[in-house]
């Protein structure tokens, strides 16, 4: 376990229209991921009444299936992320959704992600594409893995972003439930 266990450091970058994505990928792949794939996520972000502190997401994509809390941060660049694994055999939606409820949900909002994951064993970069109803966004997010501490972390985010082209100044302030649901009730 590192000292970062319970904590996810990432960058986001919401991407414009000019941004070319095939030369990113090409990039990505250059830089030889043990690790790369496509997948279709669902997540469904669930906020607690009287909890702006933290959000609750269901995430399943044919590869996994988790419960995670994450906290609500001014700066979501550092924040703890606690993710409980579920048994991906079968749809555990209604499950969650019950055991929630008992907790006093205040909104659900669901998310949908086409992702494409390059994984690196020191950092986890994504580029994606993300909709909630008619709102789209468009993503890299670039996340340090195993780090032994927040400063060792920021060091591999900047190595990476400095070598596919991105400029941590750059990074977006909020987090992909706010720029998706920027009215949500919880919004920073």
């Amino acid at each position: 376990m590192s000292g970062t266990t319970f904590q996810e450091i990432e960058h986001k970058f919401v991407l414009d229209a000019a941004f070319d994505a095939a030369a990113f990928d090409a990039a990505c792949l250059a830089m030889q991921p043990p690790v790369e794939k496509a997948l279709a996520v669902r997540d469904t972000y669930y906020v607690l009444q009287n909890r702006a502190d933290v959000v609750l997401r269901h995430r399943l994509d044919a590869e996994i299936q988790q419960l995670t809390l994450k906290t609500r941060e001014a700066d979501p660049e550092v924040r703890v992320e606690v993710n409980l694994a579920l048994d991906n055999t079968t749809d555990q939606t209604a499950a969650i959704h019950t055991l929630l409820s008992h907790l006093g949900v205040e909104a659900t909002y669901h998310i949908h992600k086409d992702i494409r994951v390059f994984e690196f064993p020191d950092c986890e970069v994504v580029r994606y594409r993300a909709t909630h109803g008619e709102r789209v966004v468009h993503c890299v997010e670039f996340e340090a893995v195993g780090a032994d501490s927040i400063a060792d972390a920021l060091a591999i985010l900047a190595r990476y972003e400095l070598a596919l082209g991105f400029d941590a100044s750059q990074r977006a302030s909020a987090n992909l439930l706010d720029l998706l649901v920027p009215n949500n009730p919880i919004s920073t």
